[in-house]
């Protein structure tokens, strides 16, 4: 545990840390890299190696033929920026607990994306009211449903509606928007996927948020643009 893999040919400068004690075989494209934990912090090394002045050493070592490539020989030219050794765990803790965050909302992201298929799925299928349901050709679905060919229902086949720009707003003839559109049943099935859609929106839009200041907080660590002594003094 706690030594790191680098990825060496090809997609060259990928790097994670080893958080398993199962043992395990490692292809020949990556590298294992085993730190000395009394001079540095495995989290750290990993972290310092992701960063731009790490990629920038990585792939000023690394030769390119048919595809990029680094050697174990190279890879132990690459010099890394190294503070003292309780700075490094605060660096690496403060990225941590940011990733973790990221992770969160990824595990959020996924579930919402699970629950509006299933949502989806169900309303497709049973409707919003729970009702009785029939076996038919395309499955089983409510009773007070129909099937119909798409054809049946349009009077000169299917047309797209017209955007105007906000300058245009105030004048002219009304514009029907969705909310205009569906009613009764229709309208609350709509209502309850649109919920799922702003939810995965917003967690879409944290979870970038969380990702930009990741890589701005590894950013101005790495360089030590950020004192992390106050950090220091409450973590160590």
């Amino acid at each position: 545990m706690e030594d790191i893999l680098l990825t060496k040919v090809g997609t060259v400068g990928n790097v994670a840390i080893i958080e398993t004690s199962k043992n395990f075989s490692i292809f020949v494209q990556v590298a294992l890299i085993k730190p000395k934990l009394d001079e540095v912090d495995s989290r750290f090394l990993m972290y310092v190696l992701h960063s731009r002045c790490g990629q920038e050493e990585i792939a000023s070592k690394s030769s390119q033929s048919t595809m990029r490539f680094i050697g174990t020989q190279k890879i132990a030219t690459i010099k890394i920026p190294l503070p003292p050794l309780p700075e490094q765990k605060t660096i690496a803790h403060t990225l941590r607990t940011i990733q973790k965050a990221k992770e969160t909302r990824q595990r959020e992201l996924e579930l919402e994306r699970e629950r509006k298929a299933a949502l989806m799925q169900y309303l497709f299928t049973h409707g919003a009211h729970n009702e009785q349901r029939e076996k038919n050709k395309i499955g089983k679905i409510p009773k007070s449903w129909s099937i119909v060919p798409f054809k049946s229902i349009t009077v000169s086949g299917t047309q797209n509606g017209i955007y105007k720009s906000k300058e245009f707003y105030g004048r002219g003839y009304q514009i029907a928007d969705m909310k205009d559109i569906f009613k009764g049943e229709i309208l609350e099935i709509v209502v309850t996927l649109q919920a799922c859609d702003r939810k995965i929106q917003a967690l879409e839009k944290e979870l970038t948020l969380i990702d930009e200041l990741f890589h701005a907080m590894l950013e101005q660590l790495m360089t030590g643009k950020i004192s992390t002594q106050p950090l220091t003094e409450t973590y160590v």
